[in-house]
């Protein structure tokens, strides 16, 4: 899974290299840098830090973990936001691209890191996640060209509240799944008006469901028996291919490769190569990642989705969410996870 957004304390990540937002000075600092010295020993790593000595803001040094579930600590050193007039983004990237830069010099095929420069720095966070973001996905993609094995990035983010984004990126989207997620027990009520009623619409019509229930006009068990011959008479005329049969199909029809829907589902190989399997079916939200990569129209996603036997759920935000990119031919999986995240859902992967 090349970029992945965890919600987690980064000291109890297990990567190849865990990400300090280290003091400049070989001293311990506050917030992610303190936590870090008490998680990996305090003594040891102090003493390999005062080894190295000053760090210039933009730049990033590595020593061993220690106590710490990782091979490496690289100590990134993120300047401080001043306005935006004094190069600050710039080397807010170089920082990035050291921390990048180290861990390929080691061959870490994992790292953990926090949003660099958004505490005590001041940093927009905004900017610094598409920061984050620009310079993984470009580290990535290179190593995936080497035919390197699998690099991943995780974004590690400690809690919701830090990780609201200031700026107004979702705003359109926010307000169309507040207005949407709102009506999904309206629509529930209207299928009780349908001639086949879920055992919850039974439930908000307070009806028991007995074993003498009838149906319309037709017996529980009459009804059964009815439904059993009918469905293998569709069965032996309608029976469809298999996912994975559509959705390669799909893939050869967009002219698109393998590699590039992966890369642009952000998911791994391994996982793509099970998709081959003609009995595998992945997960809802892998799906989903797909219909991006593919950059589906709805009517074709929604009919990829019938091959998987799913459909989107008007109660949840990440269906909803989805919707809505697809709708606006907005095919960014990264993008939509750093939306879930901010609305403290899970991200697609």
């Amino acid at each position: 899974m090349p970029l992945k957004i965890v919600r987690n304390n980064i000291v109890h990540m297990h990567a190849d290299a865990i990400v300090n937002t280290a003091n400049p000075y070989p001293v311990v600092g506050s917030g992610v840098d303190a936590k870090i010295y008490q998680a990996a020993g305090l003594e040891e790593l102090l003493e390999a830090r005062q080894k190295i000595g000053s760090i210039p803001a933009g730049q990033a040094v590595i020593t061993p973990a220690y106590k710490l579930n990782a091979k490496y600590i690289i100590h990134a050193v993120s300047p401080c936001w001043r306005g935006g007039h004094n190069c600050e983004a710039k080397l807010l990237e170089s920082t990035y691209e050291s921390i990048m830069e180290l861990a390929v010099q080691h061959e870490c095929r994992s790292v953990a890191m926090p949003l660099l420069a958004t505490g005590n720095n001041h940093f927009p966070r905004g900017m610094s996640l598409d920061l984050a973001v620009k310079v993984a996905t470009k580290y990535i993609d290179a190593l995936d060209q080497l035919d390197k094995e699998e690099f991943t990035v995780y974004l590690v983010i400690y809690d919701a509240a830090s990780f609201t984004v200031t700026q107004d990126r979702f705003a359109e989207l926010n307000e169309y799944i507040d207005e949407h997620f709102a009506v999904s027990d309206k629509m529930l009520c209207e299928c009780l008006e349908c001639d086949y009623l879920p055992e919850r619409a039974y439930r908000e019509k307070n009806i028991r469901i007995e074993d003498n229930l009838v149906l319309g006009n037709v017996p529980k068990v009459a009804y059964a028996k009815a439904s059993v011959k009918v469905w293998d008479e569709f069965i032996r005329k309608e029976q469809m291919e298999s996912f994975s049969d559509h959705l390669f199909k799909l893939i050869n029809k967009k002219g698109f490769t393998d590699t590039e829907v992966y890369k642009r589902a952000n998911i791994d190989r391994r996982l793509f190569s099970k998709l081959r399997k003609k009995n595998y079916t992945p997960h809802k939200k892998t799906i989903f990642a797909l219909l991006l990569a593919l950059k589906l129209n709805m009517d074709e996603a929604m009919d990829l989705m019938r091959y998987a036997g799913i459909t989107f759920a008007p109660n949840s935000i990440t269906d909803l969410a989805v919707q809505w990119f697809l709708s606006k031919k907005m095919y960014d999986v990264i993008e939509l996870n750093i939306f879930l995240a901010n609305r403290g859902e899970e991200p697609l992967n």
